[in-house]
C-alpha cells in the first residue's frame, strides 16, 4: 500500500508503478506530469491488481492511458479523480482482457483520440462517475461486457447514451465549486451546494449521514467560507456527505435490484418484480412467483428457475459485491 505524491517523470512502463502479477494500493496520494507509453501513471499486467483509492492523477501523459493502462487483471478506481491527462488513445484509461470497475470517480478535460475510457475484451463496470469536459466516455469492443448506471455526463465530444445498463444517469452541469481550475492542476472538484450531482447517484447505496448516494469523487465543499478549492477538511461540512474517516462502510443497505421490496439475496427473481416471497403465483405460466418452491400449477421447481428477465447476467451480484466492497471516506 502506498501514501505518496509523485510529480514528474518518465518510463515506459507506467510512468509512476509497473505491477507485473503483483498488487498496487496506491491511497490518498497524487500523479501529476508524469509520461509513460503504456499508462502515464500506472500499469498493471499479468494478473497484477491494481486499486486507487482518493487519488488524483492529473496532467499525465502516455501513446496508451494517459493515467492507467491494464492488460490481463484487475483495476479499480473509487473516489478518484482523473484530471487533463492526454493520450493517443484512452485518454485516462485504457485496459484489454481487464476487470475494471470505477465508482465515485470523476473524469474532467482528458483528451485522446478516443475516448476518455478505453476498453477491449474486457468486464466494466461504470456508476457514480462523472464524465465532464473531454471526449467521449467510453469507448468498447464487441467483446466488451458493460455494466453501469448512475453517471453525470456534461460537454463530451459525443453523447454518451448507449451502454448504461441500470439507467439513472445526469445529463447536466456538474456545477463544481467556483474554484476549481478545469485547465490546471492542483484544485479540486468539489460540488457546489446544488448540484445535480447530489444525492443522484445508485439509489442502493448511501452516504455516511444515510441520504443517498453522490455521483463523483468529491462530495460537498467542506468549508463553505473557504473558496480554495483545495479540500481542506477543517472546515464545517455544508452536507454532511462529506467524507469524513477511512473506514470502510459495512453497513452498505441490501440490494433491491428489481425494487420490489425483498433484498436480492432473499428473493428468488431478483430481476424480476413481480417474482417474490408473498407475490401472487399464477397458475398458468409454470412460474413460482412466490418464491416458495413450486409453481402454482404443482410442478415442482426446487425453486424459481427464472434467469432474472431484463437484467444482464451477475448484474446483481455485480452490484451486490460492489455495495460490500464500497468505501465512502
Amino acid at each position: 500500500m502506498l501514501f505518496r505524491s509523485v510529480e514528474g517523470g518518465e518510463a515506459d512502463f507506467g510512468g509512476f508503478a509497473y505491477v507485473n502479477g503483483g498488487q498496487l494500493t496506491f491511497y490518498d496520494g497524487t500523479i501529476t506530469g508524469v509520461t509513460g507509453t503504456y499508462g502515464g501513471g500506472v500499469k498493471v499486467v499479468g494478473g497484477g491488481i491494481g486499486r486507487l483509492v482518493g487519488t488524483q492523477l492529473c496532467g499525465n501523459n502516455a501513446l496508451y492511458g494517459g493515467a492507467l493502462f491494464g492488460e490481463d487483471g484487475i483495476f479499480e478506481t473509487e473516489d478518484v479523480l482523473l484530471h487533463l491527462n492526454h493520450a493517443t488513445f484512452g485518454a485516462a484509461v485504457w485496459v484489454t482482457g481487464m476487470e475494471l470497475t470505477m465508482t465515485d470517480t470523476t473524469l474532467v478535460g482528458n483528451s485522446s483520440d478516443d475516448g476518455a475510457v478505453t476498453v477491449a475484451t474486457s468486464s466494466v463496470a461504470l456508476y457514480n462517475d462523472i464524465f465532464a469536459g473531454s471526449v467521449t466516455g467510453l469507448v468498447q469492443d464487441a467483446k466488451t461486457t458493460v455494466f453501469a448506471g448512475y453517471n453525470l455526463y456534461w460537454e463530451l465530444d459525443t453523447a454518451d447514451t448507449g451502454y448504461s445498463t441500470d439507467g439513472g444517469d445526469v445529463y447536466d452541469d456538474p456545477d463544481f465549486v467556483a474554484a476549481f481550475q478545469p485547465s490546471a492542476c492542483g484544485t479540486e472538484p468539489w460540488l457546489a451546494e446544488g448540484s445535480p450531482a447530489i444525492n443522484t447517484g445508485y439509489p442502493h447505496w448511501s452516504d455516511e449521514d444515510g441520504s443517498r448516494s453522490d455521483i463523483g469523487a468529491f462530495d460537498v465543499e467542506l468549508d463553505p467560507g473557504d473558496d480554495t478549492g483545495t479540500g481542506d477538511d477543517t472546515g464545517e461540512a455544508t452536507d454532511d456527505t462529506a467524507r469524513t474517516d477511512d473506514t470502510a462502510v459495512d453497513t452498505a443497505p441490501a440490494l433491491d435490484s428489481d425494487g420490489d421490496g425483498t433484498p436480492d439475496a432473499e428473493d428468488c427473481g431478483p430481476g424480476d418484480p413481480t417474482v417474490h416471497p408473498g407475490a401472487t403465483d399464477d397458475p398458468f405460466d409454470d412460474i413460482d412467483q412466490d418464491c416458495d418452491g413450486n409453481a402454482a400449477s404443482g410442478a415442482a421447481r426446487g425453486g424459481c428457475d427464472c434467469d432474472t428477465a431484463g437484467v444482464p447476467p451477475a448484474t446483481g451480484l455485480l452490484l451486490a459485491a460492489l455495495a460490500l466492497a464500497r468505501r465512502r471516506r
